[in-house]
């Protein structure tokens, strides 16, 4: 019902970024990943998407890399998770300790409305990022950000919505990704927090995937 709609912000999106200069690419081979992220000059990943501790297919996953001329200067990924009755909090308290190799339960505290906004299959959205002299292109994130959005609806029709991590001071990024609902300070870790986990002021922002296709298919974005 709504793919059309869809495909047409996908191309909006697009449209956005090739007319500031650059070029999208999505590989269509999980093998070409990594190099492809060598090339935008990422220093890290983050763990819960990273490509060493996630088992990344064609399936189950959607990256895009935005390139200028022959440089690859930038990307987004989002991976689908699913649940399969257990509560968001469970999932988290389980899988953190192997994306961060730490020994135990690091959570303290996930804020509790988190588990009643992410359920079953779902899709998570992050690491997106342009590099060096790209950077500060608020118009080329957001096109980029709202594309992995999009295109996670697109491909994964069975998904009840859409979640990501942004710095609680970017939050208003989340209102231009399509996200209606955003948690500040979701997590709070024990001392010590697990290496790499900066996520004690970080917030989650969520929204189902009826609200996250009215707004992506509505509005008048730019």
């Amino acid at each position: 019902m709504h793919e059309l709609a869809l495909a047409q912000r996908i191309s909006l999106d697009k449209k956005i970024i090739t007319d500031a200069g650059y070029s999208v690419f999505q590989p269509q081979s999980i093998g070409v990943v990594n190099s492809l992220m060598r090339e935008t000059g990422r220093k890290r990943q983050s763990a819960m998407l990273s490509t060493s501790n996630n088992d990344f297919t064609t399936e189950n996953s959607v990256f895009v890399f935005v390139a200028m001329g022959e440089s690859m200067v930038g990307g987004v990924r989002s991976k689908v998770i699913d649940l399969q009755g257990e509560t968001f909090e469970s999932h988290q308290r389980r899988t953190i300790p192997e994306w961060y190799e730490t020994d135990g339960d690091e959570i303290e505290g996930l804020a509790p409305a988190l588990n009643k906004l992410i359920t079953g299959r779902h899709a998570y959205v992050g690491d997106l990022e342009l590099q060096g002299d790209h950077r500060g292109q608020p118009k080329v994130s957001t096109a980029m950000g709202r594309l992995a959005v999009a295109l996670s609806l697109m491909k994964w029709p069975d998904i009840s919505g859409v979640y990501c991590i942004l710095p609680d001071e970017h939050r208003g990024r989340a209102i231009d990704y399509g996200f209606c609902h955003f948690t500040r300070s979701a997590y709070k870790w024990k001392n010590p927090k697990p290496p790499g986990g900066r996520l004690r002021d970080w917030g989650v922002a969520v929204s189902s995937r009826d609200d996250l296709i009215h707004y992506l298919t509505s509005a008048n974005l730019e």
